[in-house]
Protein backbone atom coordinates (compact mmCIF):
# COMPACT_ATOMS: atom_id res chain seq x y z
CA UNK A 1 0.00 0.00 0.00
CA UNK A 2 1.72 3.18 -1.17
CA UNK A 3 0.70 6.29 0.19
CA UNK A 4 2.04 9.67 -1.76
CA UNK A 5 2.96 12.85 0.49
CA UNK A 6 0.36 14.88 -1.37
CA UNK A 7 -2.34 12.38 -0.09
CA UNK A 8 -2.21 13.54 3.62
CA UNK A 9 -4.11 12.36 5.75
CA UNK A 10 -6.45 14.59 7.57
CA UNK A 11 -6.71 15.57 11.40
CA UNK A 12 -10.34 15.92 11.46
CA UNK A 13 -12.94 13.93 11.66
CA UNK A 14 -15.25 14.80 8.57
CA UNK A 15 -18.77 13.48 8.23
CA UNK A 16 -18.74 10.42 6.27
CA UNK A 17 -19.65 10.79 2.65
CA UNK A 18 -23.27 8.45 1.81
CA UNK A 19 -21.81 5.86 0.52
CA UNK A 20 -19.50 5.06 3.96
CA UNK A 21 -22.58 6.29 6.00
CA UNK A 22 -25.14 3.84 4.26
CA UNK A 23 -22.26 0.85 4.31
CA UNK A 24 -21.45 1.57 8.05
CA UNK A 25 -25.64 1.37 9.13
CA UNK A 26 -26.21 -1.48 7.03
CA UNK A 27 -22.80 -3.75 8.86
CA UNK A 28 -20.62 -1.73 11.12
CA UNK A 29 -17.97 -4.55 10.80
CA UNK A 30 -17.51 -4.42 7.38
CA UNK A 31 -17.14 -0.64 7.28
CA UNK A 32 -14.39 -1.05 9.58
CA UNK A 33 -12.64 -3.69 7.81
CA UNK A 34 -13.13 -1.46 4.41
CA UNK A 35 -11.48 1.73 6.08
CA UNK A 36 -8.59 -0.01 8.02
CA UNK A 37 -8.00 -1.31 4.37
CA UNK A 38 -7.91 2.54 2.88
CA UNK A 39 -6.50 3.95 5.68
CA UNK A 40 -5.28 6.46 3.66
CA UNK A 41 -8.56 8.24 2.90
CA UNK A 42 -10.33 10.69 4.95
CA UNK A 43 -12.97 8.66 5.49
CA UNK A 44 -11.62 5.89 7.56
CA UNK A 45 -10.94 7.99 10.30
CA UNK A 46 -14.24 8.82 11.14
CA UNK A 47 -16.14 4.97 9.98
CA UNK A 48 -13.18 4.07 13.07
CA UNK A 49 -14.65 6.64 15.29
CA UNK A 50 -18.32 5.52 14.46
CA UNK A 51 -17.36 1.68 14.86
CA UNK A 52 -16.21 2.70 18.49
CA UNK A 53 -19.08 4.07 19.11
CA UNK A 54 -21.21 1.28 17.83
CA UNK A 55 -19.01 -1.21 19.86
CA UNK A 56 -19.81 0.82 23.69
CA UNK A 57 -23.39 0.37 22.40
CA UNK A 58 -23.25 -3.43 22.16
CA UNK A 59 -20.54 -3.54 24.76
CA UNK A 60 -21.11 -6.98 26.22
CA UNK A 61 -20.69 -6.61 30.30
CA UNK A 62 -21.09 -8.80 33.37
CA UNK A 63 -24.54 -8.86 35.04
CA UNK A 64 -23.22 -9.42 38.44
CA UNK A 65 -21.37 -6.65 40.26
CA UNK A 66 -19.37 -8.92 43.20
CA UNK A 67 -15.90 -9.72 41.79
CA UNK A 68 -16.47 -9.01 38.19
CA UNK A 69 -15.61 -6.16 35.61
CA UNK A 70 -15.12 -2.40 36.76
CA UNK A 71 -18.22 -2.30 33.85
CA UNK A 72 -20.58 -3.86 35.91
CA UNK A 73 -20.09 -1.38 38.61
CA UNK A 74 -20.67 1.29 36.50
CA UNK A 75 -23.92 -0.69 35.06
CA UNK A 76 -25.34 -0.74 38.42
CA UNK A 77 -24.67 2.81 39.30
CA UNK A 78 -26.09 4.05 36.39
CA UNK A 79 -29.44 2.34 37.44
CA UNK A 80 -28.93 3.52 40.85
CA UNK A 81 -28.57 7.17 40.11
CA UNK A 82 -31.49 6.60 37.34
CA UNK A 83 -33.99 5.37 40.27
CA UNK A 84 -32.49 7.69 42.73
CA UNK A 85 -32.31 11.42 40.61
CA UNK A 86 -29.67 12.28 42.08
CA UNK A 87 -29.43 15.86 41.91
CA UNK A 88 -26.30 17.53 40.17
CA UNK A 89 -25.36 19.67 43.61
CA UNK A 90 -25.58 16.50 45.36
CA UNK A 91 -23.11 15.04 42.93
CA UNK A 92 -20.71 18.25 42.86
CA UNK A 93 -20.69 17.84 46.81
CA UNK A 94 -19.39 14.18 46.71
CA UNK A 95 -16.67 15.25 44.17
CA UNK A 96 -13.15 15.51 45.89
CA UNK A 97 -15.44 14.77 49.41
CA UNK A 98 -13.28 13.49 52.14
CA UNK A 99 -15.83 11.24 53.46
CA UNK A 100 -17.18 10.23 49.48
CA UNK A 101 -13.84 9.65 48.08
CA UNK A 102 -14.83 10.48 44.69
CA UNK A 103 -11.24 11.76 42.81
CA UNK A 104 -12.41 10.69 39.18
CA UNK A 105 -14.84 13.93 37.68
CA UNK A 106 -15.63 12.18 34.12
CA UNK A 107 -17.22 8.97 34.82
CA UNK A 108 -19.55 10.21 37.75
CA UNK A 109 -20.59 13.06 35.64
CA UNK A 110 -21.05 11.54 32.55
CA UNK A 111 -22.82 8.40 34.48
CA UNK A 112 -25.10 11.26 36.18
CA UNK A 113 -26.02 12.98 32.72
CA UNK A 114 -26.99 9.60 30.71
CA UNK A 115 -29.27 8.36 33.80
CA UNK A 116 -31.27 11.93 33.75
CA UNK A 117 -32.62 10.51 30.74
CA UNK A 118 -32.11 6.40 31.37
CA UNK A 119 -31.02 3.53 33.15
CA UNK A 120 -29.98 1.71 30.26
CA UNK A 121 -25.89 1.12 30.64
CA UNK A 122 -26.03 0.75 26.69
CA UNK A 123 -26.31 4.10 26.42
CA UNK A 124 -23.71 5.14 28.82
CA UNK A 125 -21.06 2.66 27.20
CA UNK A 126 -21.68 4.37 23.76
CA UNK A 127 -21.12 7.62 25.45
CA UNK A 128 -17.79 6.28 26.96
CA UNK A 129 -16.42 4.67 23.57
CA UNK A 130 -17.36 7.77 21.80
CA UNK A 131 -14.64 9.53 24.04
CA UNK A 132 -12.28 7.09 24.63
CA UNK A 133 -12.48 6.27 20.42
CA UNK A 134 -12.40 9.60 19.31
CA UNK A 135 -8.70 9.80 20.97
CA UNK A 136 -8.15 6.35 20.22
CA UNK A 137 -8.50 7.05 16.37
CA UNK A 138 -6.48 10.09 17.01
CA UNK A 139 -3.75 8.29 17.68
CA UNK A 140 -3.71 5.21 15.41
CA UNK A 141 -3.81 8.17 13.22
CA UNK A 142 -1.54 10.25 14.36
CA UNK A 143 1.35 7.59 14.04
CA UNK A 144 0.23 6.19 10.04
CA UNK A 145 -0.18 9.39 8.94
CA UNK A 146 3.46 9.46 9.14
CA UNK A 147 3.40 6.78 6.69
CA UNK A 148 4.66 6.99 3.34
CA UNK A 149 6.07 4.12 2.04
CA UNK A 150 4.67 0.38 1.45
CA UNK A 151 3.52 -1.40 4.73
CA UNK A 152 5.24 -4.55 5.24
CA UNK A 153 4.44 -7.41 6.87
CA UNK A 154 6.85 -6.68 10.28
CA UNK A 155 5.30 -2.95 10.29
CA UNK A 156 2.20 -3.76 10.12
CA UNK A 157 2.11 -6.22 13.17
CA UNK A 158 3.79 -2.98 14.56
CA UNK A 159 1.71 -0.70 14.07
CA UNK A 160 -1.74 -3.46 14.72
CA UNK A 161 0.65 -4.11 18.24
CA UNK A 162 0.48 -0.34 19.04
CA UNK A 163 -3.64 -0.02 18.11
CA UNK A 164 -3.91 -2.92 20.73
CA UNK A 165 -2.11 -2.03 23.17
CA UNK A 166 -5.13 0.30 24.78
CA UNK A 167 -8.09 -1.20 22.57
CA UNK A 168 -11.79 -0.39 22.23
CA UNK A 169 -12.72 -2.97 24.58
CA UNK A 170 -10.70 -0.89 27.20
CA UNK A 171 -13.81 0.90 28.04
CA UNK A 172 -14.33 -1.74 30.72
CA UNK A 173 -12.06 0.11 32.86
CA UNK A 174 -13.12 3.60 31.32
CA UNK A 175 -11.53 5.77 33.88
CA UNK A 176 -7.91 4.63 33.83
CA UNK A 177 -7.93 3.70 30.25
CA UNK A 178 -9.39 6.50 28.53
CA UNK A 179 -7.09 8.55 30.87
CA UNK A 180 -4.41 6.68 29.24
CA UNK A 181 -5.76 7.49 25.71
CA UNK A 182 -5.59 11.28 26.09
CA UNK A 183 -2.36 11.22 27.55
CA UNK A 184 -1.50 9.41 24.87
CA UNK A 185 -2.56 12.07 22.68
CA UNK A 186 -1.55 14.91 24.47
CA UNK A 187 1.75 13.64 24.50
CA UNK A 188 1.96 12.58 20.88
CA UNK A 189 0.19 16.02 19.91
CA UNK A 190 3.24 17.80 21.40
CA UNK A 191 6.34 15.64 20.45
CA UNK A 192 5.17 14.23 16.87
CA UNK A 193 3.81 18.16 15.80
CA UNK A 194 5.20 20.24 18.22
CA UNK A 195 1.50 21.16 19.45
CA UNK A 196 1.33 22.74 22.48
CA UNK A 197 -2.33 22.16 23.33
CA UNK A 198 -1.15 18.74 23.77
CA UNK A 199 0.03 19.63 27.29
CA UNK A 200 -3.43 20.87 27.85
CA UNK A 201 -4.61 17.21 27.01
CA UNK A 202 -2.15 15.73 29.55
CA UNK A 203 -2.87 18.34 32.35
CA UNK A 204 -6.93 17.10 32.41
CA UNK A 205 -6.39 13.64 32.24
CA UNK A 206 -6.20 13.38 36.13
CA UNK A 207 -10.03 14.23 35.88
CA UNK A 208 -10.76 11.02 34.14
CA UNK A 209 -8.58 8.81 36.96
CA UNK A 210 -6.49 10.52 40.11
CA UNK A 211 -3.56 8.69 39.23
CA UNK A 212 -2.58 10.26 36.60
CA UNK A 213 -0.93 12.92 38.60
CA UNK A 214 1.85 10.76 38.49
CA UNK A 215 2.00 10.39 34.87
CA UNK A 216 1.27 14.23 34.53
CA UNK A 217 4.85 15.21 37.00
CA UNK A 218 6.42 13.00 34.82
CA UNK A 219 6.11 14.44 31.87
CA UNK A 220 6.43 17.75 33.44
CA UNK A 221 10.03 16.62 34.83
CA UNK A 222 11.18 15.19 31.76
CA UNK A 223 10.47 18.73 29.92
CA UNK A 224 12.83 20.68 32.10
CA UNK A 225 15.76 17.48 32.11
CA UNK A 226 18.36 17.56 29.57
CA UNK A 227 17.85 14.96 26.10
CA UNK A 228 20.27 12.63 27.31
CA UNK A 229 19.11 9.64 25.52
CA UNK A 230 21.86 7.36 27.10
CA UNK A 231 21.07 8.48 30.55
CA UNK A 232 17.54 7.74 29.77
CA UNK A 233 18.28 4.72 28.64
CA UNK A 234 20.78 3.46 31.66
CA UNK A 235 17.97 4.83 34.04
CA UNK A 236 15.36 2.43 32.30
CA UNK A 237 17.32 -0.68 32.34
CA UNK A 238 18.60 -0.38 36.12
CA UNK A 239 14.82 0.16 37.18
CA UNK A 240 14.22 -3.28 35.46
CA UNK A 241 16.30 -4.91 38.59
CA UNK A 242 14.67 -3.05 41.20
CA UNK A 243 12.77 -6.18 42.45
CA UNK A 244 11.47 -3.95 46.10
CA UNK A 245 10.04 -1.24 47.41
CA UNK A 246 9.42 -0.43 51.31
CA UNK A 247 5.47 -0.10 50.90
CA UNK A 248 5.02 1.14 54.20
CA UNK A 249 7.66 3.63 53.92
CA UNK A 250 6.25 4.99 50.84
CA UNK A 251 2.27 5.20 52.12
CA UNK A 252 4.57 7.39 55.06
CA UNK A 253 5.90 9.44 52.42
CA UNK A 254 2.82 10.41 50.91
CA UNK A 255 0.95 11.11 54.02
CA UNK A 256 1.99 15.03 52.95
CA UNK A 257 -0.95 14.83 49.70
CA UNK A 258 -4.28 16.45 51.10
CA UNK A 259 -6.80 14.19 53.05
CA UNK A 260 -8.82 13.33 50.33
CA UNK A 261 -6.20 11.01 48.71
CA UNK A 262 -5.47 8.94 51.63
CA UNK A 263 -8.24 6.49 51.53
CA UNK A 264 -7.02 5.86 47.63
CA UNK A 265 -3.60 5.72 48.97
CA UNK A 266 -4.14 3.37 52.08
CA UNK A 267 -6.51 1.29 49.66
CA UNK A 268 -3.21 0.58 46.68
CA UNK A 269 -0.51 0.72 49.55
CA UNK A 270 -2.60 -2.34 51.12
CA UNK A 271 -0.23 -5.43 52.73
CA UNK A 272 -3.66 -7.12 52.22
CA UNK A 273 -4.90 -5.57 49.15
CA UNK A 274 -1.10 -6.94 47.62
CA UNK A 275 -1.63 -10.25 48.87
CA UNK A 276 -5.38 -10.34 47.29
CA UNK A 277 -3.90 -9.69 43.83
CA UNK A 278 -0.85 -11.84 44.12
CA UNK A 279 -3.41 -14.83 44.88
CA UNK A 280 -5.32 -13.71 42.02
CA UNK A 281 -2.09 -14.19 39.93
CA UNK A 282 -1.36 -17.25 40.70
CA UNK A 283 -4.80 -18.29 39.07
CA UNK A 284 -3.95 -16.87 35.82
CA UNK A 285 -2.94 -19.41 32.83
CA UNK A 286 -0.05 -20.02 31.50
CA UNK A 287 -1.10 -17.92 28.14
CA UNK A 288 -1.85 -14.71 30.09
CA UNK A 289 1.90 -15.31 31.70
CA UNK A 290 3.43 -15.67 28.37
CA UNK A 291 1.53 -12.56 26.73
CA UNK A 292 3.28 -10.47 29.71
CA UNK A 293 6.80 -11.97 28.74
CA UNK A 294 6.46 -11.35 25.35
CA UNK A 295 5.41 -8.31 25.63
CA UNK A 296 8.30 -7.68 28.08
CA UNK A 297 11.05 -9.21 25.25
CA UNK A 298 9.75 -7.30 22.67
CA UNK A 299 10.34 -3.99 24.26
CA UNK A 300 13.62 -4.75 25.63
CA UNK A 301 15.19 -6.30 22.38
CA UNK A 302 13.83 -3.03 20.10
CA UNK A 303 14.52 -0.83 22.97
CA UNK A 304 18.51 -2.09 23.10
CA UNK A 305 18.65 -2.16 19.47
CA UNK A 306 17.22 0.92 18.88
CA UNK A 307 19.34 2.53 21.32
CA UNK A 308 22.93 1.18 19.44
CA UNK A 309 21.83 1.65 15.89
CA UNK A 310 20.31 5.42 16.72
CA UNK A 311 22.75 6.69 14.41
CA UNK A 312 20.90 5.19 11.83
CA UNK A 313 18.01 7.17 12.21
CA UNK A 314 17.64 9.84 9.00
CA UNK A 315 14.84 12.43 8.54
CA UNK A 316 13.10 13.84 11.81
CA UNK A 317 15.99 12.63 14.17
CA UNK A 318 15.41 15.04 16.68
CA UNK A 319 11.69 14.48 17.27
CA UNK A 320 12.21 10.65 17.23
CA UNK A 321 14.94 11.27 19.77
CA UNK A 322 12.53 12.99 22.13
CA UNK A 323 9.71 10.64 21.64
CA UNK A 324 12.00 7.53 22.63
CA UNK A 325 13.24 9.43 25.44
CA UNK A 326 10.49 9.92 26.71
CA UNK A 327 9.36 6.34 26.12
CA UNK A 328 12.66 5.31 28.07
CA UNK A 329 11.91 7.77 30.94
CA UNK A 330 8.05 6.82 31.80
CA UNK A 331 8.91 3.16 31.27
CA UNK A 332 12.07 3.60 33.92
CA UNK A 333 8.75 5.13 36.27
CA UNK A 334 6.59 2.10 34.72
CA UNK A 335 8.84 -0.40 36.28
CA UNK A 336 9.33 1.01 39.82
CA UNK A 337 5.15 1.62 39.59
CA UNK A 338 4.71 -1.80 38.67
CA UNK A 339 6.25 -2.94 42.10
CA UNK A 340 3.36 -1.43 43.59
CA UNK A 341 -0.67 -2.86 43.95
CA UNK A 342 -2.25 -2.19 40.39
CA UNK A 343 1.04 -0.18 39.56
CA UNK A 344 2.03 -2.30 36.26
CA UNK A 345 -0.69 -0.24 34.48
CA UNK A 346 1.36 2.33 33.86
CA UNK A 347 3.30 -0.28 31.56
CA UNK A 348 0.46 -0.34 29.35
CA UNK A 349 0.54 3.22 28.99
CA UNK A 350 4.69 3.88 28.59
CA UNK A 351 4.51 0.21 26.12
CA UNK A 352 1.95 2.57 23.87
CA UNK A 353 4.99 5.04 23.54
CA UNK A 354 7.58 2.25 22.99
CA UNK A 355 5.39 1.32 19.98
CA UNK A 356 5.00 4.67 18.83
CA UNK A 357 9.01 4.57 18.53
CA UNK A 358 9.67 1.56 17.02
CA UNK A 359 7.05 1.73 14.23
CA UNK A 360 8.71 5.45 13.39
CA UNK A 361 12.03 4.06 13.99
CA UNK A 362 11.34 1.13 11.04
CA UNK A 363 9.99 4.42 9.27
CA UNK A 364 12.81 7.05 9.60
CA UNK A 365 16.11 4.47 9.53
CA UNK A 366 18.63 3.10 7.04
CA UNK A 367 18.94 -0.84 9.42
CA UNK A 368 16.21 -1.88 8.18
CA UNK A 369 18.92 -4.33 6.70
CA UNK A 370 20.14 -4.81 9.82
CA UNK A 371 18.02 -5.70 11.87
CA UNK A 372 16.38 -8.74 9.55
CA UNK A 373 17.32 -10.85 12.31
CA UNK A 374 15.68 -9.41 15.17
CA UNK A 375 12.82 -8.95 13.08
CA UNK A 376 12.54 -12.84 13.39
CA UNK A 377 13.06 -13.55 16.82
CA UNK A 378 10.28 -11.10 17.50
CA UNK A 379 8.01 -11.55 14.96
CA UNK A 380 6.31 -14.87 17.07
CA UNK A 381 5.86 -12.16 20.25
CA UNK A 382 4.22 -10.30 18.68
CA UNK A 383 1.93 -12.63 16.93
CA UNK A 384 1.38 -13.84 20.50
CA UNK A 385 0.81 -10.71 22.35
CA UNK A 386 -2.12 -9.68 19.37
CA UNK A 387 -3.62 -12.97 19.38
CA UNK A 388 -3.44 -12.83 23.18
CA UNK A 389 -5.11 -9.02 23.33
CA UNK A 390 -8.11 -10.01 20.55
CA UNK A 391 -8.62 -12.87 22.89
CA UNK A 392 -9.37 -11.01 26.06
CA UNK A 393 -11.92 -8.47 23.97
CA UNK A 394 -14.02 -11.34 23.50
CA UNK A 395 -15.05 -11.45 26.67
CA UNK A 396 -16.59 -8.17 25.80
CA UNK A 397 -17.80 -8.78 22.14
CA UNK A 398 -20.87 -10.18 21.28
CA UNK A 399 -22.42 -11.59 18.11
CA UNK A 400 -24.06 -7.97 17.08
CA UNK A 401 -20.28 -6.41 17.10
CA UNK A 402 -19.29 -8.58 14.41
CA UNK A 403 -22.63 -8.96 12.68
CA UNK A 404 -25.10 -6.62 13.48
CA UNK A 405 -26.12 -2.76 12.65
CA UNK A 406 -27.13 0.16 14.85
CA UNK A 407 -30.98 -1.34 13.52
CA UNK A 408 -30.40 -4.65 15.31
CA UNK A 409 -28.52 -3.83 18.39
CA UNK A 410 -31.91 -0.69 19.35
CA UNK A 411 -33.90 -3.91 19.82
CA UNK A 412 -31.94 -5.35 22.23
CA UNK A 413 -31.28 -8.58 21.67
CA UNK A 414 -29.79 -10.88 24.60
CA UNK A 415 -26.01 -11.25 23.92
CA UNK A 416 -23.57 -13.51 25.10
CA UNK A 417 -19.40 -12.78 25.16
CA UNK A 418 -17.74 -14.01 21.58
CA UNK A 419 -15.00 -16.65 23.98
CA UNK A 420 -18.47 -18.64 25.50
CA UNK A 421 -20.07 -19.19 22.06
CA UNK A 422 -16.66 -20.47 20.59
CA UNK A 423 -15.81 -22.62 23.49
CA UNK A 424 -19.51 -24.08 22.81
CA UNK A 425 -18.25 -25.26 19.27
CA UNK A 426 -15.50 -27.15 21.08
Amino acid sequence: MNISKNNTITKKLPFPKAGWLAFFLLWPFGALLMALRRFQTSQAKTIFWLFCIYFGFVFVYPKETKGTADSSRYAAELLSMHEQRIAFSDLVHSMYNTNEGLLDVYQPLTTWFVALFTGNANWLFLLFAAVFGFFYAQNIWLIISKIEVRIGLFLFLFILTFSLTIPIWYINGVRMWTAAQIFLYGSLLYFLEGNRKGIIWIVLTPLFHFSFLFPVIVFFVYLILPNYIALFFIFFLATSFVNEINIPALREQLSFLPAIFQPKINTYLNEDYLLRLEQAHENFSWHVYFASLSGRLVIYIWTITAFFLRKYWNSDKKILATLFSFALFLGGWANLSSLLPSGGRIHTLANGFFYASFILMLLWSSFSVKVNLIKYITFPFLLFNIIFSIRVGFDYIGILTILGNPITAILGFEQTPLIQFIKHLF
